[in-house]
């Protein structure tokens, strides 16, 4: 079963497209059971007319519920459960993930255990359950490896296994896409490996390619496609797009403006602290190639503006910086480029176009020798 509030940030992704209307709308049902602990308080979530429904849920006194609504397409269910009867007790807030489709009743059972559920009538589920069960094996040897890792009891063996297992799992979801073209439950796969895998572009697109006309033209397919886009603009050789905001004195300053030199756009925070140590970094680099026409434009993703101006005099960082002051995740010109994190940063050649992504330290300097920088 998957972690809900991964899928729900999964979906989330995708509600600005569009709206259902009343003719798409289909009726749900689902007719379920827990098996469950006194004082408790259920609650659920999932998305209907592109907007996040919450909803609780009363159990009679045989622990059973029914749960209707509107969906166009499948989609699916958070079951929270949270317990009050013992705050201590492992597993008090425990959440159930599964899928619902339109026109269907669903047969739901939640079983004592961490996570542990029957699901029936629901072939979107029954997809969802056969996949869980090909990575079992994975996610087994992954649990004792993270667990592993997060005690001083690791080695740098033990980090490598676990990014190895972690793509062999991938794979298999990857695999899985591709074995079922013409199901939602491969579009729902293939969305969240667009969201969190955005430097993987041309997989993506290959995969969204391979799902069938009937599912690239439902809603959610619709949606890969329009992030797909989004993604495209800032693959290498693309144009960059432009963007002006105030510099430290206020003044504005564009992207257009370094046309004709290669610069390093760079994404950052003083809050970053991977971010503070790659500083005197990019200082060296700047220092080595700014007689050559190689320029830095710094786009902070700071909220407080004497946060900012005080890790720039403290890091001492001679080139512009640039600033929304809104923080990362209220920052429009992050959703424009598909910054999700920092450090981060796009070289650009003299006419805007991408030639590198996220360079550091020696790549960086590498890269800016191979180039033919010109006052």
């Amino acid at each position: 079963m998957k972690h809900c509030l991964l899928i729900l940030l999964t979906f989330a992704v995708f509600v600005n497209v569009g709206t259902i209307s009343a003719q798409d709308a289909k009726p749900f049902k689902v007719i379920g059971s827990i098996d469950t602990v006194p004082n408790a308080s259920y609650y659920v979530s999932y998305y209907s007319n592109d907007s996040l429904r919450y909803d609780t849920i009363s159990l009679d006194e045989k622990r059973r519920f029914v749960l209707s609504g509107l969906i166009s397409e499948p989609a699916s269910v958070s079951l929270y459960v949270d317990n009050v009867y013992d705050k201590n007790r492992l597993g008090d807030w425990l959440c159930y993930s599964f899928w619902v489709e339109p026109d269907k009743e669903t047969y739901f059972k939640g079983l004592r255990g961490f996570r542990k559920q029957i699901v029936r009538n629901s072939e979107t589920q029954r997809l969802d359950d056969e996949l869980d069960r090909e990575k079992a094996p994975l996610n087994k040897q992954l649990a004792f490896l993270r667990k592993k890792i997060r005690s001083d009891n690791h080695t740098a063996e033990d980090k490598r296994a676990y990014d190895s297992l972690g793509r062999e799992r991938d794979e298999l979801e990857l695999k899985f896409i591709e074995e079922h073209p013409n199901t939602h439950y491969a579009a729902s796969l293939l969305a969240g490996y667009v969201h969190h895998e955005p430097s993987f572009y041309a997989r993506s697109q290959r995969l969204f390619d391979q799902l069938t006309p009937e599912i690239r033209s439902t809603k959610r397919g619709k949606r890969i496609q329009e992030l797909l886009s989004k993604q495209r603009s800032v693959q290498l050789g693309e144009q960059l797009t432009d963007f002006t905001l105030a510099d430290t004195a206020g003044n504005t300053i564009s992207l257009s403006d370094y046309k004709g030199k290669y610069v390093l756009v760079e994404f950052w925070a003083s809050w970053c602290v991977p971010c503070r140590r790659e500083n005197p970094n990019l200082v060296k680099s700047y220092n080595t190639f700014k007689t050559s026409g190689f320029e830095i434009l710094a786009v902070s993703f700071d909220d407080k503006r004497d946060n900012w101006i005080k890790a720039i005099n403290d890091d001492g960082l001679p080139w512009t910086h640039v600033s929304e002051l809104t923080g990362l995740f209220n920052s429009p010109l992050a959703k424009k480029l598909l910054v999700r994190s920092v450090p981060d940063n796009f070289l650009l050649d003299p006419e805007g176009k991408i030639i590198g992504r996220n360079l550091r330290g020696d790549e960086l300097n590498r890269k800016l020798s191979t180039l033919t920088l010109s006052d």
